[in-house]
């Protein structure tokens, strides 16, 4: 974007910026045009009406919105052909510091389309990851001094997919959260099963029961699956006494008539669990 907004600094022969600074639009002997709901080019001088009428011309032969080959249904047909399918859509948002986020992101995938769909989340068609996304996220919160979330979704065969693509990672965010997902790196393999069950529910408007009504037996649910039931690592994570966890799950058992200790038990709580919780955000 900003080596083509030289060609117009060149016509108008001073200064140009492209920003994400709602207070760009208030800059005295300035002249800012919009780009999308989120960026604004400032020019570095007032423009007389007829330079005006020639830069919103330029603008609209020469700057699109590239974030809509992901947002948009037919958004594909601008993506360059030598993008390289398959590949898997990141979605990495952050609090603050939006270019030096950018900076890293630019500098690891070098070779891989990066999109703006917010004033703090890229989304980046990655074709061929050097790192992982929890590399990724340590990288940009060590070097750019922000907290960072990523999202990755399904692999994506063809262009056509992109679309549905970016809307599965809105899926996996908003079903993280119902969930409790703690995690700052979420994967749709860890949660495959999920949205399968999440997608017969909605199909099927299946009712279930509240299997569970204490937040903190809930949590100690979710941290003892998240450690394949192992009692101690369970204890260590959620800071608390071996036997303290098990006075946890006892009441638990009794209040349920699950003893998740069982596998048997684990997977009919948690399928019960996860089909009250997607009732519950279907209704």
């Amino acid at each position: 974007m900003k080596d083509r907004l030289k060609e117009l600094e060149l016509l108008l022969e001073c200064d140009i910026e492209y920003t994400t600074e709602q207070s760009a639009t208030r800059r005295s002997n300035h002249t800012v045009f919009p780009v999308d709901g989120y960026h604004f080019i400032v020019i570095g001088r007032k423009l007389s009406s007829t330079e005006s009428k020639l830069v919103r011309y330029w603008l609209e032969k020469n700057i699109t919105n590239e974030s809509a080959i992901i947002l948009e249904e037919g958004g594909y047909l601008q993506l360059s052909k030598l993008q390289r399918f398959p590949l898997n859509l990141w979605r990495v948002a952050f609090k603050e510091n939006r270019e030096d986020v950018l900076a890293i992101l630019q500098s690891t995938f070098t070779k891989d389309v990066i999109l703006e769909v917010s004033q703090n989340a890229f989304v980046i068609l990655v074709s061929e990851s050097p790192v992982t996304p929890a590399e990724v996220l340590s990288i940009i919160e060590s070097e750019a001094l922000t907290s960072i979330h990523i999202i990755t979704g399904e692999r994506v065969n063809q262009p056509e997919e992109l679309h549905k693509a970016y809307l599965q990672l809105n899926q996996l965010n908003d079903l993280a959260k119902s969930l409790k997902q703690h995690s700052r790196v979420i994967r749709f393999e860890d949660l495959r099963f999920p949205m399968l069950l999440q997608s017969i529910l909605r199909s099927q408007g299946k009712q279930t029961p509240n299997i569970i009504n204490d937040s903190e037996l809930e949590q100690t649910a979710l941290v003892f699956f998240d450690h394949n039931l192992n009692i101690t690592e369970t204890a260590q994570a959620l800071f608390i006494h071996r036997n303290t966890l098990i006075y946890r799950l006892n009441k638990l058992e009794t209040m349920t008539g699950y003893d998740i200790r069982k596998f048997n038990d684990a997977i009919s709580f948690y399928l019960s669990y996860l089909m009250h919780k997607m009732n519950k955000e279907i209704v």
